[in-house]
């Protein structure tokens, strides 16, 4: 089965600007791209393809149109517009009701407001413990060893979120099937709830919203207040991306509402797949299992300790 893993990188100071440098390469050709797109759409004609798009590029590389091209990695522009490619499509598909779920507007340019965005990269991709190489960035270390399976990939991708960097792959890992034990508890996670089990029990969630939505209002004031432009407003924006990404990593201590007992929420997840997967029988990817079977679920929320907490599959 192919599984999708994400992870910190901790590069460099080269390595980011290599990484910066790639990204708005990729940033650069979907717009490039999209210029060349949209007034043939809005023609009725047939708008270049992502291979003819990427035979235009080559033809303006090293020219006085883009005399950095030779600086990043042919993956930039190769894949941003194969991305483009799909977004055209996908508006297509939409506006003639061929596409299921909400309907998909026209592509829009890509701005750095956001965020830097990412770049996928193709080719060799080699992961060993602790460190991953990417073509034409070289050797980034990760921050968490042993996440990644070591081994040879086709493809990764690098995104930036409020200063911090991530890679993700989608890796091929064994299929296990496992019987159920006995003593599982059926578990329901959702919104206004944190998680809801089968034995009655519910949990409500931390909402670490509230509780810095004051500083969050307050950086956010101050982002509205700066000029348009300015080095002061990029320093806020990037303060509130911060603060966002603080919420969203949501508590990182659980405190028991019985007992009291407080323990880091990451090695209590641990500790739980370790226990889980030493008395179940599974493997530490939580692998879907057949029909009839039960997905083993580990609680990285640290509400169940020691238990498996299983999700009856209704499909295949």
């Amino acid at each position: 089965m192919k599984k999708a893993f994400k992870t910190e990188l901790d590069p460099n100071n080269k390595q980011i600007t290599a990484m910066r440098q790639h990204c708005g390469a990729a940033r650069w050709a979907y717009n490039w791209g999209l210029e060349r797109i949209k007034p043939a759409v809005e023609a009725g004609e047939k708008w270049p393809s992502a291979i003819d798009l990427h035979r235009q590029l080559n033809a303006i590389k090293g020219t006085d149109d883009l005399p950095w091209a030779y600086a990043v990695s042919k993956c930039a522009f190769q894949e941003a517009l194969r991305n483009l490619d799909v977004a055209v499509r996908n508006w297509r598909s939409s506006r003639k009701g061929e596409r299921k779920g909400a309907k998909v507007g026209f592509p829009r340019r890509k701005t750095k407001k956001r965020g830097l965005g990412g770049c996928r990269f193709t080719g060799t991709i080699k992961v060993v413990d602790g460190q991953i190489q990417l073509p034409r960035i070289g050797v980034i270390r990760l921050k968490e060893h042993g996440y990644i399976p070591v081994g040879m990939y086709g493809q990764a991708t690098i995104t930036e979120r409020a200063g911090h960097w991530f890679v993700s792959i989608v890796c091929d890992v064994p299929s296990t099937e496992v019987e159920l034990a006995d003593n599982v508890i059926g578990i329901d996670v959702g919104v206004k709830t944190l998680a809801t089990c089968s034995n009655g029990d519910t949990y409500d969630n931390p909402k670490a919203l509230n509780a810095k939505t004051k500083q969050l209002r307050r950086w956010q004031r101050r982002l509205s207040r700066r000029a348009k432009g300015g080095k002061n407003r990029a320093k806020a924006r990037q303060k509130v991306a911060r603060l966002h990404k603080k919420i969203a990593d949501s508590d990182r201590i659980f405190v028991c509402g019985d007992c009291g007992h407080t323990m880091d929420r990451d090695l209590n997840a641990a500790i739980n797949l370790k226990n889980t997967a030493s008395s179940a029988g599974i493997n530490a990817y939580g692998d879907r299992v057949s029909l009839g079977l039960a997905q083993a679920v580990v609680d990285e929320v640290g509400i169940m300790s020691q238990v498996s907490i299983v999700k009856t599959l209704s499909k295949s």
